[in-house]
């Protein structure tokens, strides 16, 4: 008569464990993407709102305010005080390319509600949107004259 032990073998449990290993790459591979989007949405979406609370900020309390897109993904927040622009915040994001101008462009918010862009020289210059790629993500900022940012 053969007698069956109760248990599992040692090939049995590196079955298992070889299966599992798997699985959890192909979800950490899958995981990674997520993330690298998530970031890139998160920098994407605080630029549109820093533009947007820089030209409120103009316009409320008659303190100018600068966005400065300094290279394809950077930007800093000026307050001009005293005449001197003083920098109130940096962002940058090594996942996400901005484009649609040139490194160095500024967005002047005026006290009446409008909005100005000029280039590194300090020419005007039209920016009618701001594009943002990353790997399997790609968004639009369209700015208004007006100073207001939407993403699309």
């Amino acid at each position: 008569m053969y007698h069956r032990h109760k248990g599992f073998t040692l090939i049995e449990l590196l079955v298992v464990l070889v299966v599992v290993g798997i699985l959890l790459g192909i979800a950490g591979y899958m995981m990674m993407g997520t993330l690298q989007n998530s970031r890139a949405s998160n920098f994407v979406q605080g630029l549109v709102q820093d533009i947007n609370v820089a030209r409120s900020r103009t316009v409320t309390t008659g303190v100018p305010y600068r966005i400065e897109l300094t290279s394809s993904n950077t930007y800093k927040v000026y307050k001009n005080v005293s005449n001197t622009w003083q920098l109130q915040k940096q962002r940058s994001n090594t996942t996400v390319t901005l484009g649609g101008f040139t490194a160095g462009s500024k967005l002047d918010f005026s006290t009446r509600g409008f909005m100005t862009s000029t280039n590194s020289s300090g020419s005007a210059v039209s920016i009618p949107k701001i594009t943002a790629t990353a790997p399997k993500y790609s968004k639009t900022i369209l700015v208004t004259a007006l100073g207001v940012a939407r993403e699309y």
